[in-house]
């Protein structure tokens, strides 16, 4: 597999036709030749995350093992390479964690933003669904459920030194065939917590959905409340598969 690069250039328009200057580029490289589908998917996270004084970026890379992320620290020139990782322990072989990423704040008040991440194929051992694998972001050689996940990591747990885990009670587990957590956006603050929406656009079989999730952290414990939307209901309608602004 070619190596993964996240880059991003620093532009600005000159003259009247007009014409892009780019001023600088900014690249974080992969970590290893192992961090398979490094940029998949990526977000800015608050400042001073791993206590550098500077915004991070975060970095999904789902196709290494059950899915890792990768939050690069700050303060290096690039290219960056130089990351905290997260590597979940409670998810299924070939979960996906890290095909979505998103910012949600702090939500436990300790000055350090959460992540949430998404596993679309995390698998919750029900009989494998064959028309999983044929689904955008499959895995290589995926016999799973697809049910999915969404997993909030907690940002003071975050350091270069030493792996991060996800605690059990901070992963909402998606039904077979669901996809949960192909998509996520947040969307406004909640008492002592964050709505995002989550999409389960499912399979060619069945319909997709979304939900407006809340989630609030007490002591990196997380409390999850789900209300779905309306949806088409329409088997293939890959209802909740992205996002707009």
């Amino acid at each position: 597999r070619p190596i993964g690069v996240v880059a991003v250039s620093v532009a600005g328009l000159e003259g009247p036709s007009p014409i892009v200057n780019v001023e600088a580029l900014l690249e974080w490289q992969q970590p290893s030749a192992g961090a398979l589908g490094f940029g998949t998917a990526f977000a800015t996270i608050g400042d001073e995350l791993l206590g550098d004084g500077r915004a991070e970026l975060a970095i999904g890379a789902p196709f290494e093992g059950s899915g890792i992320l990768y939050v690069a620290v700050g303060d290096v020139v690039p290219p960056v390479n130089r990351y905290a990782r997260v590597v979940p322990s409670a998810l299924s072989a070939d979960a996906a964690f890290g095909e979505t990423v998103e910012d949600i704040g702090d939500l436990d008040g300790d000055g350090a933003h959460e992540i949430l991440v998404g596993a679309p194929f995390d698998d919750s051992g029900a009989a494998a669904i064959p028309e999983c694998s044929a689904e955008p972001g499959s895995p290589a050689s995926y016999n799973g459920d697809c049910a999915g996940a969404i997993a909030v990591v907690r940002g003071a747990d975050l350091s270069e030194a030493a792996d991060a885990d996800v605690d059990p009670t901070c992963i909402l587990l998606g039904a077979a065939g669901e996809r949960l957590g192909a998509a996520l956006r947040a969307l406004t603050p909640a008492a002592a917590g964050v709505r995002v929406a989550v999409g389960a656009p499912a399979t060619a079989i069945a319909p997709g959905s979304v939900s407006i999730v809340t989630i609030t952290m007490t002591s990196a414990v997380c409390t999850f409340s789900s209300t779905p939307l309306p949806a088409r209901g329409l088997a293939g309608d890959r209802f909740g598969f992205s996002f707009g602004q």
